[in-house]
Order: structure tokens, then C-alpha cells, then sequence
């Protein structure tokens, strides 16, 4: 046994440890998306699609915080104003305060962005870097 093999363990110790404490840190900041996300859910699929997490590199581990679905993405970006035409008929057909009304086409003025995983991160950000630094000064 060499000298420096207690040193090489430890650090290998610490580096496992370290996917651990990712994991902890992205499921409280997936906790704090879903909780905080800033639009009025109709099935709740998208709120319940926001997932955090870690993944263990050969360089360290990285910590993530994401929409898993299409919605999530509109959601965070917005959308660009669009217009909805009917595919099949000749008019689409929906219903505006009980009346029934009928249309070529609608101009829908888009998405307006209510983001959650860049505030999400931002505000946590110092907590995180205060996390991982009390990590490794510890023995």
C-alpha cells in the first residue's frame, strides 16, 4: 500500500458522494419548480413533467433541471403569434360564451413565456454553490 492510496480513496469516496448530493439538490429544485410554476394548470401533465435530477460524468456530475414535455418548452420560451386553420374541414367550430361559432381561420396572437426553470436555478444558485463548496471543505 502506498502512501497516497488512503488520499486516491477518499477523493474517489467524495466524488461517488457527490452524485448523491446532485440527486438531492435537483429533486428540491424540481419540488420548487413544480410548486412555484406560474400558470394555471388544466391537467397538471406539465407541471408533473418538470423533473430534476443528476448524472454522474467521467469529469463530475451534473445537475439538472427540466420540462419533459412540448408544453413545458412553449411554456418556458412562449410562442410567436400563429394561425390556426382547419385541417380536415372547411371551418373550425368552438364554442365562446355558449355560442357557437364558425371560422376559416384564427389568428392566435401566441404564448406569452412564463418561465420556471431559469428562475427556478438563478435564485437557488448561491444555495447550490454553498452546498457543493461545504461538500468537499468537509473531511
Amino acid at each position: 500500500m502506498a502512501l497516497g492510496d488512503g488520499i486516491i480513496g477518499d477523493i474517489e469516496r467524495k466524488i461517488a458522494g457527490m452524485n448523491v448530493l446532485g440527486t438531492a439538490i435537483g429533486k428540491d429544485l424540481e419540488s420548487q419548480a413544480r410548486q412555484n410554476a406560474p400558470w394555471t394548470d388544466r391537467t397538471s401533465n406539465t407541471r408533473r413533467a418538470i423533473h430534476g435530477g443528476s448524472e454522474g460524468r467521467s469529469n463530475g456530475v451534473t445537475i439538472y433541471l427540466a420540462h419533459g414535455s412540448e408544453v413545458g418548452l412553449f411554456m418556458e420560451e412562449g410562442t410567436s403569434p400563429y394561425v390556426i386553420k382547419p385541417r380536415n374541414k372547411k371551418a373550425l367550430r368552438f364554442t365562446v360564451g355558449g355560442q357557437t361559432i364558425f371560422a376559416t381561420q384564427v389568428n392566435h396572437p401566441g404564448i406569452k413565456p412564463r418561465p420556471i426553470v431559469e428562475p427556478t436555478v438563478s435564485s437557488n444558485w448561491p444555495k447550490i454553490n454553498k452546498q457543493v463548496k461545504r461538500y468537499w471543505g468537509a473531511t
